[in-house]
């Protein structure tokens, strides 16, 4: 059997890592295709286990047909998406993992989605969201679930060491930050006895694409951090630094089902201030924090800045609830799971055409019923996956809109749209008419919103950053333009009047406008909004995007220079254009050795054997960077010269 493996996001690639050992240890053929090897965030835990990964740029499309079926995380990265896409017209068998807690986001059009239980089905459906699924289990924990049976129970009074593992999403924010950082301070220092490990989602300086935006580390707020609290900045993942404590301290994050799972007692700290960001809303987090209540683990942090650990072990009937056979591991069940699907369907030419809501038992009853496959390739076959990809497509859209908005829709009436058969009579015309059906009801849902409440679009700046976009999206651009209501989010605004003025010819305007908006997202100490995080994702693709280049010129012609003044520069060629920006930004401030500073240290970092790998850039790209590295250092020569004479002058 060969499986092709689509790496994403690090929470994905943990559970492949167990799951590829068990399909390796049985014979089977495993190829790992990421989409940059240099990903270090992402891409860590394959290499520190010694397995083989193939860069997307380096993998051979054409053997897509050759694989028996393909696993994926719930989300497309960028760089995989022409994988993705001839996934789909090779029609390969895609099956996704939805491991990630209080999460059902899945981008990725799968065949069949995996989950570590089944009270994942119903979360999927209060999100409007259906999903031919079977509980599983989740490989990840497979280590803890076998190193159980041979450890002795650890109860809260011979704990000796605690594992502190942050989470990404939750706190953001300097403030959260330091509280963080306030309650584990207190406690290591009043339990002198007791040693803590902190292992941070990300390392410090550590590179790659993040789930979250990461604004603020946590060990920045721990200098004065006791002896016994030590930061742990390895590549360890949590799974095999827990086996070395006897206690786990840990937030809203997957994180606490390792302890669970171990047997080991937890805490989850809960009552930080966190700042909202558009895919962390307060109602997630509110969310998470009801069904986490369940374990009988949740403690505020003030009462760990008191110096008290209230340790606790997770309530049996939640695990039991969160993780299929907590007791028994995953990856052998999920190779079964597979290779019954393999030979039993996928090889006699068939594939899957009723959508389940089962266990593994049910998955494997399902694979020796005729009535629950069809003939692969068949117009059923094909039609059911044109109809489900591009609804599927459609409505993430709007599902992820509504959790940046804070479930400000109701969004059941989508199950009717998800659970749709193709009508094969009608063929392609068929698909392209239910998919217009489904355009028109939700472009009917945002109107009764956006036009409805006035109050709710007044007072959220997520609602009102997606309101500007409403209004730009079905061109109501006089109403843009005009618009004088109460502003909560004003970089979206000037972002959205910019492209309608410009839409209007008004090119003066629209770029102050737009540039006003990019300068408001780059000032922000938290990315909040989309348009924030999408700014500063831009600007790191200098080395391979002229959009990066325009959205520089453009703030550095109409942009105030704080936004760029402090704008981190990666350590990778090609960035000289950005070097340039914030170089003249700092001169405009009257920071000339600052000026110089900025280019000797980008110079240095290129020279440095730790600098980053470079992306591949067009041709174009590279020359316009040259180009910008010879302004860059002539406008060092300029700094470096008025800095001398005011000094002689002084």
């Amino acid at each position: 059997m060969r499986v092709l493996l689509l790496g994403g996001y690090d929470s994905t690639n943990h559970v492949f890592v167990e799951l590829v050992r068990e399909l390796e240890r049985r014979g089977h053929a495993c190829t790992i295709v990421v989409g940059d090897e240099h990903d270090r965030a992402n891409v860590g835990m394959f290499t520190h286990a010694g397995m083989t990964i193939v860069p997307a740029r380096a993998f051979d499309l054409r053997s897509v047909g050759s694989y028996d079926l393909a696993f994926s995380g719930p989300f497309v990265m960028r760089p995989l998406r022409r994988l993705y896409d001839r996934v789909h017209r090779e029609r390969l068998f895609l099956i996704a993992w939805q491991t990630l807690f209080s999460s059902v986001t899945m981008r990725v059009a799968a065949d069949m989605v995996l989950t570590s239980s089944a009270a994942k089905f119903d979360e999927f459906e209060r999100s409007g969201l259906d999903y031919s699924m079977v509980a599983v289990g989740n490989p990840q924990y497979d280590p803890l679930i076998r190193a159980r049976a041979h450890r002795t129970r650890t109860t809260p009074d011979a704990i000796r060491s605690v594992l502190i593992v942050e989470q990404g999403a939750y706190p953001l924010g300097a403030v959260g930050k330091r509280q963080l950082a306030q309650a584990l301070t207190a406690a290591a220092r009043t339990h002198p006895h007791l040693s803590f490990t902190v292992k941070a989602r990300y390392a410090p300086g550590e590179t790659g694409r993040r789930l979250h935006p990461v604004n603020e580390h946590l060990f920045d707020h721990l200098a004065d951090a006791p002896a016994n609290l030590r930061l742990h900045a390895g590549v360890d993942s949590v799974e095999e630094l827990v086996l070395e404590h006897d206690a786990m301290v840990t937030m809203w994050s997957t994180a606490h089902l390792d302890a669970a799972v171990l047997g080991i007692p937890l805490i989850l700290v809960s009552g930080l201030d966190s700042s909202e960001v558009y895919d962390v809303r307060s109602t997630r987090v509110r969310q998470a924090y009801d069904r986490l209540r369940e374990t009988g683990c949740v403690v505020d942090w003030r009462q760990l800045a008191e110096g008290e650990l209230p340790f606790s072990l997770v309530r049996p009937e939640y695990l039991r609830r969160e993780l299929e056979h907590p007791d028994l591991p995953a990856a052998p069940r999920v190779a079964e799971f597979t290779e019954a699907l393999v030979g039993k369907v996928l090889r006699t030419g068939r594939t899957m055409r009723v959508r389940l809501r089962t266990d593994l038992e049910g998955a494997l009853a399902a694979f020796d019923s005729p009535e629950a496959t069809t003939i692969a390739g068949s117009p059923e076959d094909v039609l059911a996956r044109q109809l489900r990809r591009e609804t599927n497509r459609i409505v993430q859209e709007f599902v992820f809109e509504n959790r940046c908005m804070g479930n400000a829709f109701d969004v059941s009436s989508l199950l009717e749209f998800m659970r749709r058969e193709p009508d094969v009579a009608l063929g392609e015309r068929g698909v392209d008419r239910y998919v217009a059906e489904l355009r028109q009801h939700l472009a009917a849902k945002r109107a009764h919103l956006f036009e409805g409440d006035s109050r709710l679009v007044a007072e959220d700046a997520f609602v009102q950053d997606a309101y500007f976009d409403w209004l730009r999206r079905t061109k109501r651009y006089a109403q843009l333009i005009s618009y004088a209501g109460q502003v909560a989010c004003p970089e979206g605004l000037a972002y959205n009047r910019g492209l309608a003025l410009m839409r209007r010819g008004r090119l003066v305007s629209a770029g102050r406008n737009l540039a006003a908006s990019f300068s408001m997202s780059l000032r922000k100490p938290v990315r909040e909004t989309r348009k924030d995080r999408n700014v500063e994702v831009t600007l790191d693709k200098c080395d391979r995007s002229l959009l990066a280049h325009a959205v520089l010129m453009l703030i550095d012609a109409y942009g105030e220079p704080e936004a760029l003044a402090y704008r981190p520069v990666p350590k990778r060629p090609h960035f000289d254009a950005l070097v340039y920006y914030r170089m003249r930004a700092l001169v405009r401030l009257g920071r000339m050795a600052d000026a110089v500073a900025v280019n000797d240290s980008y110079d240095a970092s290129l020279r440095s054997a730790a600098s980053e790998a470079a992306a591949p850039s067009s041709m174009t790209v590279t020359a316009i960077s040259a180009l910008f590295g010879v302004a860059r250092r002539r406008l060092r020569a300029r700094c470096a010269s008025r800095t001398a004479e005011a000094g002689g002058m002084a």
